[in-house]
């Protein structure tokens, strides 16, 4: 604050001379990739450390303390409860949001479609046949039933739609498709979200267990159970490493995945026909 304002009538000639500022190196890839890196590095170092812990951890207490040869516990929902863990009790600076933000959205998708391309379009066709049937009677029943459901149960209309294509396609990401198409309230979406989010999760913790249960060694019928009966995209394909790594079935992840994705391509002919309704 020394010197006189800049807002004072002072002779020109007492002014300090000001200085051009150097211009910013915007164009200079490495400096944006530098950039990028700052901003992003703390939520992708946490994300990494996280997932690194919870797959070391569960091995060691499956093989060394309960004496398995192959852990029974798989790192995916071990992961899912630490970040839980450290939400809720250490909380997240706003620092890691950014990376974390992009694990869970650029990084989780491109790793999905990398874990479809890792099967030939020949096998993917095979499942995507056998899988059609039980996907078109899963959707048309979730888009039927639970508006019903709801209405006996004193649900409003809306947002029994909204949890019917949440439940029925894609998780979250069908419930905020289709919202606009109803004039759905914000509250609604909400609700609906956190319906979908957290029956989805508890979904992919327990429902490696169910399927071992009733379909034994099948790893393709489960598969099918895991890809129809789980909401979200990611939800199913850590339900489903989690059946493969546990019961040595890699068949399942790729008949869960293929499909998830095959309901996934139901969400454009299910928001004009629920937004009809």
């Amino acid at each position: 604050m020394e010197g006189p304002p800049d807002w004072a009538d002072v002779p020109a000639s007492w002014r300090a001379p000001v200085l051009p500022r150097a211009a910013a190196p915007s164009g200079n890839i490495g400096h944006r990739a530098l950039d990028w890196l700052g901003e992003h590095a703390p939520g992708i170092v946490l994300a990494a450390t996280l997932a690194w812990v919870a797959e070391s951890g569960a091995q060691v207490v499956g093989a060394r303390l309960l004496g398995y040869a192959k852990s029974p516990i798989s790192g995916v929902p071990v992961a899912i409860l630490l970040g839980l863990l450290v939400c809720n009790t250490a909380g997240l600076p706003a620092s890691f949001k950014s990376g974390l933000r992009f694990c869970a959205t650029t990084l989780l998708r491109t790793a999905i479609v990398l874990l479809g391309l890792r099967l030939s379009l020949g096998a993917a066709a095979g499942i995507g046949w056998q899988a059609l049937p039980i996907v078109a009677l899963c959707v048309l029943a979730a888009l039927v039933l639970v508006p019903v459901i709801g209405r006996w149960a004193g649900v409003p209309p809306r947002l029994a739609a909204l949890i019917s294509v949440g439940t029925g396609i894609c998780g979250v990401t069908a419930v905020v498709a289709t919202a606009p198409a109803l004039k759905a309230e914000e509250d609604e979406v909400s609700y609906a979200v956190a319906c979908v989010a957290l029956f989805g999760l508890a979904a992919m913790l327990v429902h490696p267990w169910i399927a071992q249960w009733v379909f034994a060694a099948d790893a393709r019928s489960a598969g099918f159970f895991l890809g129809t009966a789980i909401h979200d995209t990611s939800q199913v394909t850590g339900a489903a490493l989690t059946y493969a790594g546990r019961f040595q079935a890699p068949e399942a992840l790729n008949v869960a995945t293929v499909t998830k994705l095959l309901r996934n391509l139901c969400l454009a002919g299910a928001i004009p026909l629920v937004a009809w309704r």
